[in-house]
């Protein structure tokens, strides 16, 4: 009996391990991309935009919030996906919203099922358990076994054309990654699709993603994995300053009354209004856009990495510098922002970087 008993207990664990294993996989996953990342987007190793990959928990699945702009050339381009995923290990797509000036869409899957809408036509496609998309893949390959020859078979949908195709993943090795002036060596990854991809990862983060059919690598914000020319700080302080005057209109329409008025600090003062009162329009969580990333400095209230208008701006037009980076931040050169919001880099050298001193303040 006592045999009987055992070998049922060893029956049972030996079911629950596949799952067990997949829950752990999960928790992984959720504890090695909570948070938000920031990526850049190289091509023949010229910064071509940025992307935000945010990673959180809600409802018992995780939700990934991938966000993508490319400033190369006009007008920006941007592009926001949402994907809900049960937290399986597979991060099986749940729910996915697409957002683009050219795409917009929402994928509602139930029981193994999902249609939308695109282009006025509908779509439905089958989701399986083994399903994944790229935005899924690039927090998988992190936890995946990372010994040569390992392969998966899965299946692959492309949120572009709504097409689900046949394809694995397999694991080649540690190798050297392309792409990069410094050596860096990592876990190499191929998707073999009717457009191949490949992903290295390190450490349990995603150093580079490159797909033949779009040409473009994305690479984390490590300088080791930075391409020729790229430097990751720089990227982040312009898209903070980009923010910052956005998010500047967006404090003149809640708190600047009938006309719309902008605020009329002068200095850091301007721009830590932002994050003032009760209800303010940057919330503490999202403290770091005040900071410029090549200072070191931890987001905390009251802190900013950037000088502000010496002037009221109220009475300044749209193509006004109201701000830009400390003069030490970086080396060769600042981001200037204008009221429009408009960033520009500005050489150190020049006579318009000492002029832009003087018509701002700390």
């Amino acid at each position: 009996m006592r045999t009987v008993t055992l070998l049922l207990l060893a029956c049972a664990a030996c079911a629950a391990a596949p799952q067990d294993e997949a829950q752990q996989r999960a928790d992984r996953l959720h504890d090695v991309w909570v948070g938000e990342r920031w990526f850049g987007f190289i091509a023949q190793n010229r910064r071509v935009g940025y992307g935000v990959f945010e990673t959180k928990s809600a409802d018992g699945e995780i939700v990934l919030e991938d966000k993508y702009v490319l400033v190369a050339g006009a007008p920006e381009r941007e592009m926001t996906v949402t994907t809900r995923c049960s937290k399986d290990g597979r991060l099986t797509p749940r729910r996915i919203e697409v957002k683009s000036r050219e795409l917009e869409y929402t994928l509602a899957v139930q029981d193994g099922r999902a249609s939308a809408k695109i282009d006025g036509r509908e779509k439905e496609v089958e989701i399986t358990p083994d399903t994944v998309t790229l935005h899924t893949l690039a927090r998988l390959v992190c936890v995946l076994p990372r010994t040569a020859g390992f392969e998966r078979k899965l299946k692959f949908l492309d949120l572009e054309t709504l097409e689900v195709s046949d394809t694995r993943i397999a694991c080649e090795g540690e190798m050297e990654m392309p792409g990069s002036k410094v050596k860096f060596v990592g876990v190499k990854y191929v998707v073999a699709n009717r457009t191949p991809i490949e992903l290295w990862t390190d450490k349990g983060m995603l150093c580079g993603m490159e797909g033949r059919g779009f040409g473009a690598a994305v690479l984390f914000e490590t300088r080791a994995a930075a391409s020729a020319g790229y430097n990751p700080d720089v990227l982040v302080c312009e898209a903070n300053l980009r923010t910052l005057a956005l998010l500047q209109r967006a404090w003149a329409a809640k708190f600047g009354g009938p006309d719309k008025s902008w605020c009329s600090e002068t200095g850091k003062k301007f721009w830590l209004a932002l994050a003032a009162g009760g209800t303010p329009i940057i919330p503490g969580k999202e403290l770091r856009v005040l900071i410029c990333p090549a200072t070191g400095t931890k987001p905390a209230p009251g802190i900013c990495s950037y000088r502000g208008p010496k002037t009221d701006v109220n009475f300044l037009g749209e193509n006004a510098v109201i701000g830009c980076c400390e003069s030490l931040n970086h080396a060769d050169g600042m981001h200037v922002v204008t009221k429009a919001g408009v960033v520009r880099w500005v050489k150190s050298s020049t006579k318009e970087y000492r002029q832009l001193l003087e018509i701002t303040r700390d």
